[in-house]
């Protein structure tokens, strides 16, 4: 034993599905037995339907509720209707809950009010305790139950996919207040992805005393679910959500998935007084782009504090419908001159950003370039495949970049000289992420102008494969080598894309 450390951090840095928490559950106590002491930290809890009723018990245990940070739940069932109860009375097609969390039946919990079904098959033996899975109703009953153990959970993201069917405002409007008295202490974050009719319910939720400075909205659903009553509800409740958020209120990221339309949020957001906004995000789809005048509104109020943005059309191979060019016309003309004017956008230091192929989307990045070339850090170019003509000049304007230290390409035609005129025009770089899509076994190493590059990490994706080829690895790792042997930290990261 005293080879072994006396002291292990396991950390869930990502994503933890309820499935794999028996395991890490597990491996814990094993290193407990063998005099370890194991830390944890689970990051993120996703509930949904299909989990088995094992690991629902494990995450009502106060010791693993109090170490949840991020918290995602998905409804992808219609809400029904529930009442209060305690939880001392019978509780109809529910397991028991355990006596130590029955509390002298004095906390009284919801109880979602299932459907009374006829059984079509003849009644079989029940499945084993361990091996029940819930549906998301029981998977509600437990959630609540160790809602009031998620003391530091500081990142709430709740799904809604009611499937076109209508919910229930006041039972729903009731379940989020649970939610919102349990998080009250630390929540920070609140991500919101539902239909439109939905988001107004949601909106309507939530107290003026939660002080949140990250809200994430994603809009999605039919097209049938926008309906003209329901719109104005959303815009009576959306100006006075803002103006609940409070000062510290930095952080906006706002989606359309199948058109549904950002005019409401972008026009209750630039009337918000003392917007301070530094983070952005915007994702548009055809018949959600607004119209040009609270386009240039929203940019100008937003451009004098903001630092991060993440601007991305539609992009092909998604599910999301195209814009047309008469919407890309009216972006650029709104977005993309405000990008390039010196006044404006002055401290941003990240940019992604999804370029088009024709050449007034390049030309205005590269005026961008030059007038951010002080204080640009992150750089993101999406898209279509860039010709090397086009990358050639942008990395050409990015050798003034004094403090550019991550630079993502893609998807690239590749070229075997671009590892070169990186090295050569971004010395400072740090961390380089590439999107290929074509062969690279004929890079080019050009050992002078690795000299002085302090490349620390390397992430090349493959988008012709999902697989990781022994090629693509040996490649990065002939090129990490490179970079090493002449000072570089250089650290090899190749990861499959999906698309």
């Amino acid at each position: 034993m005293a080879d072994f450390p006396t002291e292990i951090w396991l950390h869930i840095l990502h994503y933890l599905p309820i499935k794999d928490l028996s395991g890490f559950i597990g491996a814990t106590r094993y290193f407990n037995s063998l005099g370890m002491d194991v830390r944890y930290e689970v990051t993120e809890i996703r509930i949904q339907e299909g989990v088995y009723e094992k690991d629902m018990r494990r995450v009502a245990e106060p010791a693993i509720a109090r170490r949840i940070k991020s918290l995602k739940l998905w409804a992808r069932v219609v809400y029904t209707p529930f009442e209060m109860f305690p939880v001392t009375e019978p509780r109809p097609r529910f397991r028991r809950l355990p006596k130590s969390m029955n509390c002298a039946g004095r906390v009284r919990l919801p109880k979602i009010i299932m459907e009374q079904r006829q059984p079509t098959t003849p009644v079989v033996e029940a499945p084993a305790f361990e091996d029940l899975k819930l549906t998301f109703d029981e998977c509600l009953d437990w959630f609540l139950v160790a809602l009031p153990h998620m003391v530091n959970v500081r990142d709430f993201e709740l799904h809604i996919d009611t499937k076109g069917r209508p919910t229930y405002p006041n039972q729903m409007e009731r379940f989020l207040g649970y939610i919102w008295m349990a998080l009250r202490q630390k929540l920070q974050k609140l991500t919101f992805n539902g239909t439109l009719p939905d988001m107004a319910i949601f909106l309507r939720s939530k107290p003026p005393h939660i002080n949140v400075v990250d809200v994430n909205f994603t809009l999605y659903g039919p097209q049938a679910a926008r309906d003209a009553v329901q719109e104005k509800i959303l815009a009576q409740v959306m100006p006075n959500y803002v103006k609940s958020l409070g000062p510290g209120f930095h952080s906006l990221t706002l989606r359309s998935w199948n058109s549904q339309d950002l005019t409401i949020p972008l026009m209750a957001f630039t009337e918000l007084p003392d917007l301070r906004l530094i983070y952005l995000e915007v994702t548009f789809t055809s018949g959600s782009v607004p119209s040009k005048s609270v386009l240039k509104s929203f940019f100008n109020v937003v451009s004098l504090t903001l630092e991060t943005l993440k601007f991305v059309y539609s992009i092909p191979g998604f599910d999301m419908p195209l814009m047309k060019p008469a919407e890309v016309d009216i972006v650029d003309s709104a977005f993309l001159s405000c990008l390039a004017n010196p006044g404006c956008f002055f401290n941003l230091r990240i940019l992604e950003f999804h370029v088009r192929r024709f050449p007034k989307s390049v030309d205005l990045l590269l005026g961008f370039i030059k007038n951010s070339s002080a204080q640009l850090m992150q750089l993101t170019l999406t898209g279509p495949p860039l010709p090397m003509s086009d990358v050639d000049n942008v990395l050409l304007a990015l050798s003034v970049c004094n403090n550019l230290t991550h630079l993502h390409f893609g998807p690239l035609k590749f070229n075997s000289n671009l590892i070169d005129s990186l090295a050569e025009n971004i010395p400072r770089l740090y961390s380089l992420e590439l999107d290929l899509d074509s062969n690279i076994l004929n890079l080019s190493l050009g050992p002078r102008q690795y000299k002085n590059w302090k490349l620390y990490n390397i992430t090349i994706r493959d988008r012709r494969t999902l697989m990781l080829r022994e090629d693509l690895m040996k490649t990065v790792a002939t090129l990490v080598h490179s970079v090493r042997s002449f000072g570089g930290t250089g650290r090899m990261s190749v990861t499959p894309s999906p698309t």
